[in-house]
């Protein structure tokens, strides 16, 4: 009988001590997914938000069966260096291969790990726990499997929070996602019952928020296929009392991609739009784009969005800046046009109860390249336009008469007037031959190809026409390229490819010898002599370009040797300090130092040259820094 127990036990004991090995390995493993997994949100951040917000593992404290780490995230206004606030997030970490939490419920899967998610209380989120009476606003859980693939589901509690004469009142929010390794697809459902957002002079408010989507990503990092958003009431209103309110309003976007580009629809609606408490009627919209460029949509993407955070953060930019700002969006216009994206709307749709207008349009851009001074583009860039206006007459009476009418004023003078104005309105068209009226509606039709002008099938002049958006459309947006004006064949050329052959000429001038290989991806690499930079390995990758030599992207690298004494705050610090170049660890526990270059819309010798440059004197500035932290 001992001989069994002593026999059960020492089985007993051989599994505990496989599982904790186990479980001990899964910990120093999810302890370099997380260091991987900040550095890759990082690099994600970096696109267009690397200035204001930066993440960063904060510690990590690894036990056999549980870790715990926390995150900080970082956000600074530029305009007040002072001013920064961080937030700061702990996982609890359960690591497999049978997290405790799952053996509970009775769930015997083997899985990855099972992360608990909340927020830490600090001077930045002092008052938000003040609100939900001392909770964690956020919690969430996250079961990722052993293929990588994270389940979540996070939950925000609702709080009214007021902070000077910023008031925020949110409803519950409620996250279910299932994620693919690498973002490599993403499925999810949200809600939220309700945000209000007001400052004593404007008001902000959403109620009944449904959010889902069924998403992979492409090469490009762009993610095709279907998004779904939902809002029960949408309003906004000012103290001057101008207010604007939408109701049941939905917007539905399917993406694919086919043959290296995308096409798809969007499309909105809305069944009643508020104006100043007016009601004006329903409207909903269609939009097809086909042969759209992956990456330069991408581009543009990112640029939006670090466009609109510097607005969100109230960064006020510099007349240099925001000149800068307007030249790189041509720039991305142009590098979107060279496929020869189509657009279309079909249609615009606006009705009430006297009848419906709409406008259906779609127009095809010509490969183009910006003006010499960066804004409008170069030669014809619209190679097809046709559209098709319809307006209401009985419509166009009931909208005029509404906007006419003011308290106390009698209502069928008002009525009277409007058909008046409206019918002289449509005189004046008919006489300009503007449009045609047939059956209660006014018709227009515009067709642009090649440069010749048709208007309701009569060729038109288009100088009248471009002389009106001239002085319609922002100065300089539709500048031509001056002939007067004469650049250097030689200094100002702009590069529209990255071929090895323009980096070599460069290192070669430089004294840096290098060998051209490929890699394991079929992308050609330059590997470059280290020299005295204290690099291990210097490598300019051409990214996603195999064998095409009109490659567009080149990434910078250099490796360093590992060094123990490296820490990762470290790193972040370095991060933080410099904006033009990333650091992080590798899998290997190795330094790394990336920089890109991109010349989507072209990029001048002079340019190129400078970057290139940049790269090696941060690169042996970081090598400093490497050597400091090892003394």
């Amino acid at each position: 009988m001992k001989k069994k127990q002593i026999g059960t036990a020492g089985l007993i004991a051989a599994v505990a001590f496989v599982y904790a090995g186990l479980s001990w390995q899964a910990g120093m493993h999810i302890e370099g997914q997380s260091k991987a997994a900040a550095q890759s949100i990082n690099v994600s951040l970096a696109r267009s938000w690397s200035e204001q917000v930066q993440l960063s593992l904060r510690s990590y404290d690894r036990g056999i069966f549980s870790s715990r780490a926390v995150y900080a995230l970082t956000l600074t206004n530029q305009s007040k260096q002072a001013e920064q606030r961080e937030i700061l997030w702990s996982n609890q970490i359960q690591h497999g291969p049978f997290p405790w939490s799952r053996l509970q419920t009775g769930d015997l899967s083997v899985s990855g790990a099972v992360i608990q998610t909340t927020v830490l209380k600090n001077p930045t989120t002092e008052a938000l726990f003040d609100a939900t009476g001392g909770r964690s606003p956020v919690t969430g859980t996250t079961h990722i499997s052993r293929e990588g693939i994270a389940t979540l589901r996070w939950t925000i509690l609702p709080f009214d929070y007021t902070q000077d004469s910023l008031r925020i009142k949110l409803g519950t929010a409620e996250l279910y996602a299932r994620i693919g390794p690498s973002f490599s697809f993403f499925k999810s459902n949200g809600s939220l019952d309700g945000v209000t957002l007001s400052d004593g002079k404007l008001a902000f408010e959403v109620k009944g928020l449904q959010l889902t989507t069924d998403t992979q990503a492409t090469k490009a990092g762009v993610q095709t296929g279907t998004r779904d958003l939902r809002i029960g009431t949408l309003s906004w209103a000012s103290l001057d009392a101008s207010s604007l309110g939408l109701q049941k309003f939905s917007l539905h976007t399917d993406l694919r991609e086919a043959n290296g580009l995308l096409g798809g629809i969007t499309t909105a609606e809305a069944s009643t739009l508020k104006l100043n408490e007016k009601v004006w009627g329903e409207f909903n919209l269609s939009l097809g784009y086909e042969k759209l460029n992956g990456s330069a949509l991408r581009a543009l993407l990112d640029f939006q969005d670090g466009y609109l955070l510097r607005k969100f953060l109230g960064l006020a930019p510099s007349e240099s800046a925001a000149a800068a700002d307007t030249k790189k969006l041509w720039q991305h216009i142009a590098v979107l046009s060279k496929t020869s994206p189509t657009l279309s709307l079909s249609p615009l749709s606006w009705k009430n109860s006297q009848g419906r207008s709409q406008l259906a349009l779609s127009f095809t851009l010509n490969p183009s390249e910006p003006n010499s001074g960066g804004i409008g583009l170069q030669g014809a860039p619209l190679k097809e336009l046709d559209a098709t206006l319809s307006l209401s007459t009985p419509m166009l009476n009931a909208v005029y008469a509404q906007a006419l009418q003011t308290p106390g004023a009698n209502t069928t003078q008002v009525k009277n007037k409007a058909e008046q104005e409206v019918r002289k309105l449509l005189e004046q068209a008919s006489q300009l031959k503007l449009g045609r009226a047939q059956n209660n509606k006014l018709v227009a039709h515009l067709n642009i190809q090649d440069g010749d002008f048709r208007l309701n099938g009569q060729r038109t002049p288009s100088e009248p026409l471009m002389k009106w958006l001239r002085t319609t459309l922002p100065s300089g947006w539709l500048a031509e390229r001056s002939s007067a004006v004469q650049e250097s064949p030689d200094e100002n050329v702009s590069i529209k490819h990255l071929d090895p052959a323009v980096l070599t000429g460069l290192l070669s001038a430089s004294d840096f010898t290098y060998d051209e290989i490929k890699d394991k991806d079929g992308d050609r690499v330059l590997k470059i002599g280290t020299a005295e930079t204290g690099a291990e390995k210097i490598e300019f990758i051409f990214v996603g370009c195999g064998d095409d030599r009109t490659c567009e992207d080149v990434l910078m690298r250099a490796t360093f040797p590992k060094n123990p004494h490296v820490a990762l705050n470290a790193i972040n610090e370095w991060n933080q300090r410099n904006r033009w170049a990333r650091a992080f660890l590798n899998d290997a526990e190795q330094a790394v130092l990336e920089m890109d270059i991109s010349a989507y819309g072209g990029i001048e010798r002079d340019a190129l040259e400078t970057m290139v440059d940049n790269f090696f004197k941060l690169l042996r500035e970081f090598s400093k820094s490497l050597s400091a932290e090892r003394k």
